[in-house]
């Protein structure tokens, strides 16, 4: 059996030159996390743009404040509410799918 674990959030502290941002383009790369759900708060995301390619522009942040941490969960929480929809909306076709079949054959 395969093991798999969710990954929510994954933080990177370290020095200037430490390698953060190989690493994060390597646990981007190996994790296959969908753009729209990478965040970043850098205070030198504006000055170097070899991560802007990785993230969305409104999901890169260059300041931490409560502010953008209510932005970030807000964006979380309409990408649930898009799932959740696009879920139902799959379940109805399926549903309506096998309705039509049920009518084919009887």
């Amino acid at each position: 059996m395969k093991n798999t674990t969710e990954i929510s959030t994954i933080l990177l502290v370290g020095k200037r030159g430490s390698g953060k941002t190989q690493l994060s383009k390597k646990i981007i790369r190996n994790l296959h996390v969908p753009k729209i759900n990478r965040f970043i708060i850098s205070p030198t995301i504006d000055l170097d743009d070899t991560l802007h390619s990785f993230f969305h522009k409104e999901n890169r942040f260059s300041k931490f404040s409560s502010d953008v941490l209510d932005n970030i969960l807000d964006i979380i929480k309409d990408l649930k509410m898009t799932e959740r929809k696009q879920m139902i909306n799959s379940i109805l076709e399926l549903m309506k799918m096998e309705r039509k079949k049920e009518y084919r054959v009887g």
